[in-house]
Protein backbone atom coordinates (compact mmCIF):
# COMPACT_ATOMS: atom_id res chain seq x y z
CA UNK A 1 0.00 0.00 0.00
CA UNK A 2 0.92 3.51 -0.72
CA UNK A 3 1.34 4.65 3.17
CA UNK A 4 2.95 7.92 2.34
CA UNK A 5 0.06 8.96 -0.49
CA UNK A 6 -2.36 7.69 1.97
CA UNK A 7 -0.96 9.90 5.07
CA UNK A 8 -0.78 13.05 2.69
CA UNK A 9 -4.40 12.93 1.48
CA UNK A 10 -5.84 11.92 5.00
CA UNK A 11 -4.63 14.50 7.11
CA UNK A 12 -7.14 17.22 6.27
CA UNK A 13 -10.24 15.10 6.67
CA UNK A 14 -9.07 13.79 9.68
CA UNK A 15 -8.64 16.55 10.80
CA UNK A 16 -12.44 16.94 10.94
CA UNK A 17 -13.35 13.56 11.27
CA UNK A 18 -12.67 10.15 12.66
CA UNK A 19 -15.41 8.11 9.97
CA UNK A 20 -12.33 6.72 8.13
CA UNK A 21 -10.87 5.42 11.41
CA UNK A 22 -10.57 1.38 11.48
CA UNK A 23 -8.19 0.82 13.49
CA UNK A 24 -7.12 3.40 16.59
CA UNK A 25 -3.84 3.83 17.97
CA UNK A 26 -2.27 6.03 21.18
CA UNK A 27 0.68 7.97 20.03
CA UNK A 28 3.17 7.50 23.18
CA UNK A 29 5.82 10.16 24.43
CA UNK A 30 9.05 8.68 23.22
CA UNK A 31 11.24 11.92 22.69
CA UNK A 32 12.54 13.68 26.34
CA UNK A 33 13.36 16.92 26.93
CA UNK A 34 16.80 16.45 25.20
CA UNK A 35 15.15 17.02 22.36
CA UNK A 36 14.70 20.55 22.61
CA UNK A 37 17.72 22.66 21.00
CA UNK A 38 19.58 24.00 23.24
CA UNK A 39 21.47 27.37 22.28
CA UNK A 40 23.62 30.48 23.44
CA UNK A 41 21.23 32.49 23.83
CA UNK A 42 17.41 32.62 25.67
CA UNK A 43 15.09 32.37 22.80
CA UNK A 44 11.79 33.36 23.16
CA UNK A 45 8.09 35.66 21.79
CA UNK A 46 6.25 37.41 24.27
CA UNK A 47 7.21 34.53 26.58
CA UNK A 48 6.62 31.19 24.53
CA UNK A 49 9.93 29.41 23.90
CA UNK A 50 10.94 26.15 22.25
CA UNK A 51 10.08 23.08 24.25
CA UNK A 52 7.36 24.90 26.29
CA UNK A 53 4.63 23.01 26.89
CA UNK A 54 1.27 23.62 25.27
CA UNK A 55 -0.84 24.66 28.55
CA UNK A 56 1.91 26.72 29.10
CA UNK A 57 1.74 28.42 25.66
CA UNK A 58 -2.00 28.24 26.01
CA UNK A 59 -2.05 30.25 29.25
CA UNK A 60 0.47 32.86 27.95
CA UNK A 61 -1.71 33.56 24.62
CA UNK A 62 -4.70 33.56 26.94
CA UNK A 63 -3.19 36.33 29.11
CA UNK A 64 -2.16 38.46 26.11
CA UNK A 65 -5.09 38.14 23.56
CA UNK A 66 -8.47 38.44 25.49
CA UNK A 67 -8.61 35.44 27.85
CA UNK A 68 -8.50 31.41 26.48
CA UNK A 69 -11.99 31.82 24.80
CA UNK A 70 -10.37 34.17 22.33
CA UNK A 71 -7.94 31.68 20.87
CA UNK A 72 -8.59 29.50 18.50
CA UNK A 73 -7.46 26.10 19.05
CA UNK A 74 -6.84 23.55 16.01
CA UNK A 75 -6.34 20.03 16.35
CA UNK A 76 -5.32 16.95 14.12
CA UNK A 77 -4.83 13.41 14.32
CA UNK A 78 -2.36 11.06 12.19
CA UNK A 79 -2.98 8.42 10.21
CA UNK A 80 -4.79 6.72 7.16
CA UNK A 81 -7.75 5.42 5.78
CA UNK A 82 -7.33 2.21 8.25
CA UNK A 83 -5.40 3.53 10.94
CA UNK A 84 -5.59 6.96 13.09
CA UNK A 85 -4.24 8.25 15.86
CA UNK A 86 -5.64 9.66 19.04
CA UNK A 87 -6.74 13.37 18.64
CA UNK A 88 -3.84 16.09 19.54
CA UNK A 89 -3.85 20.49 19.65
CA UNK A 90 -1.78 21.48 17.10
CA UNK A 91 -1.52 25.11 16.27
CA UNK A 92 -3.01 28.37 18.62
CA UNK A 93 -3.70 31.44 17.47
CA UNK A 94 -5.05 35.12 19.10
CA UNK A 95 -5.65 38.39 18.34
CA UNK A 96 -6.95 39.51 14.92
CA UNK A 97 -4.39 40.29 11.74
CA UNK A 98 -6.42 43.00 10.91
CA UNK A 99 -5.87 45.45 13.79
CA UNK A 100 -3.19 45.09 16.61
CA UNK A 101 -1.94 41.69 14.88
CA UNK A 102 -1.82 38.21 16.10
CA UNK A 103 0.62 35.04 17.68
CA UNK A 104 0.79 31.99 16.63
CA UNK A 105 2.01 28.98 18.26
CA UNK A 106 3.33 25.63 16.72
CA UNK A 107 2.99 22.46 18.03
CA UNK A 108 4.71 18.74 18.11
CA UNK A 109 2.94 15.69 18.23
CA UNK A 110 2.48 13.99 21.75
CA UNK A 111 5.48 12.03 20.58
CA UNK A 112 7.59 15.17 21.31
CA UNK A 113 5.05 15.89 24.09
CA UNK A 114 3.18 17.95 22.26
CA UNK A 115 5.61 20.75 23.09
CA UNK A 116 6.10 24.08 21.25
CA UNK A 117 8.15 23.76 18.04
CA UNK A 118 7.61 27.02 16.90
CA UNK A 119 5.99 30.57 17.04
CA UNK A 120 5.16 34.01 15.10
CA UNK A 121 4.01 37.08 16.10
CA UNK A 122 2.62 39.92 14.33
CA UNK A 123 2.58 43.56 15.64
CA UNK A 124 0.75 46.56 13.44
CA UNK A 125 1.62 49.90 14.11
CA UNK A 126 -1.13 52.74 13.64
CA UNK A 127 0.48 56.20 11.79
CA UNK A 128 -2.13 57.86 13.92
CA UNK A 129 0.08 56.53 17.30
CA UNK A 130 3.51 57.86 16.13
CA UNK A 131 5.91 54.88 14.63
CA UNK A 132 9.17 53.62 16.18
CA UNK A 133 12.00 54.17 13.73
CA UNK A 134 13.64 51.41 12.24
CA UNK A 135 17.07 51.76 13.73
CA UNK A 136 14.89 51.79 16.92
CA UNK A 137 13.16 48.79 16.32
CA UNK A 138 16.37 46.77 15.00
CA UNK A 139 18.02 47.81 18.00
CA UNK A 140 15.58 46.50 20.42
CA UNK A 141 15.93 43.30 18.49
CA UNK A 142 19.48 43.10 18.88
CA UNK A 143 18.89 43.42 22.60
CA UNK A 144 16.55 40.57 23.14
CA UNK A 145 18.05 37.89 20.13
CA UNK A 146 22.14 39.74 20.03
CA UNK A 147 23.83 40.52 16.87
CA UNK A 148 21.90 39.17 14.05
CA UNK A 149 23.67 36.22 11.75
CA UNK A 150 22.53 37.88 8.47
CA UNK A 151 20.58 41.08 7.73
CA UNK A 152 18.75 41.97 3.98
CA UNK A 153 17.04 44.82 2.75
CA UNK A 154 14.43 42.93 0.79
CA UNK A 155 12.94 46.54 -0.79
CA UNK A 156 12.21 49.63 0.14
CA UNK A 157 9.85 48.66 2.79
CA UNK A 158 11.10 45.49 3.88
CA UNK A 159 13.92 44.76 6.06
CA UNK A 160 14.75 41.39 7.61
CA UNK A 161 17.00 39.81 10.56
CA UNK A 162 18.23 36.50 10.91
CA UNK A 163 19.11 34.75 13.86
CA UNK A 164 21.14 31.10 13.17
CA UNK A 165 21.48 29.28 16.59
CA UNK A 166 22.83 26.25 17.66
CA UNK A 167 24.95 23.67 15.46
CA UNK A 168 27.10 25.37 12.83
CA UNK A 169 25.48 28.76 13.40
CA UNK A 170 24.67 29.37 9.50
CA UNK A 171 21.79 28.08 7.17
CA UNK A 172 23.89 26.77 4.47
CA UNK A 173 20.61 26.47 1.49
CA UNK A 174 17.68 29.12 0.68
CA UNK A 175 15.25 26.73 2.57
CA UNK A 176 12.05 29.43 3.70
CA UNK A 177 12.07 28.61 7.23
CA UNK A 178 15.61 30.17 7.19
CA UNK A 179 14.65 33.11 4.93
CA UNK A 180 11.84 34.22 5.62
CA UNK A 181 9.25 34.61 8.76
CA UNK A 182 7.87 31.30 10.12
CA UNK A 183 3.75 30.61 9.59
CA UNK A 184 3.76 26.83 8.69
CA UNK A 185 2.78 27.22 5.22
CA UNK A 186 6.26 27.27 2.75
CA UNK A 187 7.75 27.49 5.41
CA UNK A 188 7.02 24.03 6.95
CA UNK A 189 8.17 22.62 3.59
CA UNK A 190 6.11 22.23 -0.15
CA UNK A 191 2.62 22.41 -0.16
CA UNK A 192 1.87 23.03 3.30
CA UNK A 193 -0.82 25.19 4.61
CA UNK A 194 -1.07 27.57 7.61
CA UNK A 195 -0.16 26.21 11.22
CA UNK A 196 0.36 22.54 9.84
CA UNK A 197 2.31 19.57 11.35
CA UNK A 198 2.30 17.27 8.68
CA UNK A 199 4.25 13.81 9.31
CA UNK A 200 4.14 13.46 5.27
CA UNK A 201 6.65 16.22 5.34
CA UNK A 202 8.98 14.38 7.57
CA UNK A 203 12.14 14.25 5.15
CA UNK A 204 12.01 17.85 4.69
CA UNK A 205 11.65 18.57 8.03
CA UNK A 206 14.84 16.30 8.20
CA UNK A 207 16.51 17.94 5.22
CA UNK A 208 16.05 21.21 6.85
CA UNK A 209 17.75 20.63 10.31
CA UNK A 210 21.14 19.84 8.14
CA UNK A 211 21.62 23.40 6.91
CA UNK A 212 23.65 24.24 9.94
CA UNK A 213 21.59 25.80 12.55
CA UNK A 214 19.13 24.33 15.49
CA UNK A 215 16.91 27.67 16.07
CA UNK A 216 16.06 29.85 13.50
CA UNK A 217 14.32 33.06 14.39
CA UNK A 218 13.41 35.85 11.75
CA UNK A 219 12.44 39.35 11.95
CA UNK A 220 10.61 41.42 9.19
CA UNK A 221 10.31 45.26 9.46
CA UNK A 222 7.84 46.85 7.16
CA UNK A 223 7.83 50.34 6.68
CA UNK A 224 4.85 52.63 6.45
CA UNK A 225 3.79 54.09 2.83
CA UNK A 226 4.90 57.44 3.24
CA UNK A 227 7.09 57.29 5.99
CA UNK A 228 10.39 55.51 4.81
CA UNK A 229 11.87 55.21 8.49
CA UNK A 230 8.84 54.73 10.29
CA UNK A 231 8.24 51.04 10.69
CA UNK A 232 4.03 50.10 11.02
CA UNK A 233 4.04 46.25 11.18
CA UNK A 234 6.90 43.65 12.90
CA UNK A 235 6.60 40.33 12.19
CA UNK A 236 9.10 37.49 14.79
CA UNK A 237 9.48 33.95 14.55
CA UNK A 238 11.32 31.10 15.74
CA UNK A 239 11.91 27.41 14.64
CA UNK A 240 13.63 24.45 16.71
CA UNK A 241 14.36 22.64 13.78
CA UNK A 242 15.78 19.45 15.48
CA UNK A 243 12.82 18.98 17.34
CA UNK A 244 10.33 19.23 14.83
CA UNK A 245 11.89 16.70 12.88
CA UNK A 246 12.63 14.15 15.72
CA UNK A 247 8.75 14.72 16.87
CA UNK A 248 7.70 14.11 12.77
CA UNK A 249 10.28 11.12 12.36
CA UNK A 250 9.11 9.42 15.42
CA UNK A 251 5.02 9.58 14.09
CA UNK A 252 5.89 8.89 10.63
CA UNK A 253 7.90 5.37 11.62
CA UNK A 254 4.73 4.91 14.32
CA UNK A 255 2.27 5.47 11.70
CA UNK A 256 3.97 2.84 9.20
CA UNK A 257 4.16 0.23 11.93
CA UNK A 258 0.52 0.94 12.49
CA UNK A 259 -0.71 -0.16 9.10
CA UNK A 260 1.72 -3.06 8.49
CA UNK A 261 0.26 -4.23 11.39
CA UNK A 262 -3.39 -3.51 10.03
CA UNK A 263 -1.90 -5.10 6.73
CA UNK A 264 -0.90 -8.27 8.17
CA UNK A 265 -4.50 -9.10 9.41
CA UNK A 266 -6.26 -11.58 7.16
CA UNK A 267 -9.43 -10.44 5.44
CA UNK A 268 -11.80 -12.54 4.43
CA UNK A 269 -13.04 -12.32 0.63
CA UNK A 270 -16.41 -11.68 0.15
CA UNK A 271 -18.11 -15.02 -1.25
CA UNK A 272 -19.17 -14.64 -4.76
Amino acid sequence: MFVKAAILSAFAAFAATSAFAIDNYTIPETIDQSAVSIVDRPVDIIGIKPGMTASDALAILAKDYGGEDNIDRFHMKIGTRQVQSQQFDTFYTGGDILKAGIAEVYLASPAAGNKVFAARRVVNLKVEDGLPTVAAMKAQLVEKYGKPSAEEKSNDRLTKMFWYLGDKGVCTEKYDACTTSYDGGSSGGAGGVLGSYDVSKTEDYEKAATFGSDIVVVAEIITAYGYPDGVNELTVSFVDLKLRAKSARADYDLVFKKQAEFDSKAVAAPKL
